[in-house]
């Protein structure tokens, strides 16, 4: 399965199971500056980098025990298909709703959910 660890400078590396990896970086262009703010980080684009990998890696593998397809597929070189394509509406969904979710609980939250996360990424081994 693959991994994907956040660097201090925000850029994220998604190691896949046979050695390769995938580099993102923050992209400060006005579609992502906007995009950001759409998801509700405020314009804040390292943010929502820190956030989109990760989040592709964790839900394929909960979700159908495999790499995510669309980064393999940007690792390949391979122009996205439909499967990719709503692959990255999912991520960006559950941006989004992490981000309202941060919103409208308090910081006592976010630490039960930090734990919950690491609960997931247990379940989400098996």
């Amino acid at each position: 399965m693959a991994i994907s660890i956040v660097r201090p400078d925000g850029k994220v590396y998604t190691t896949f199971h046979d050695g390769r990896i995938l580099e993102a970086a923050p992209n400060y262009d006005a579609e992502s500056i906007n995009r950001a703010r759409e998801l509700g980080y405020s314009g804040d684009v390292l943010a929502m980098t820190r956030d989109h990998d990760p989040l592709h890696t964790r839900l394929c593998t909960c979700l159908i025990g495999q790499e995510s397809p669309a980064l393999l597929g940007a690792l390949d070189g391979v122009e996205p298909g439909e499967l990719e394509h709503a692959e990255e509406a999912m991520v960006l969904a559950a941006q989004k709703f992490l981000q309202l979710w941060r919103k409208v609980k308090p910081a006592k939250d976010m630490r039960a959910y930090s734990d919950r996360l690491a609960d997931s990424k247990k379940m989400c081994a098996k």
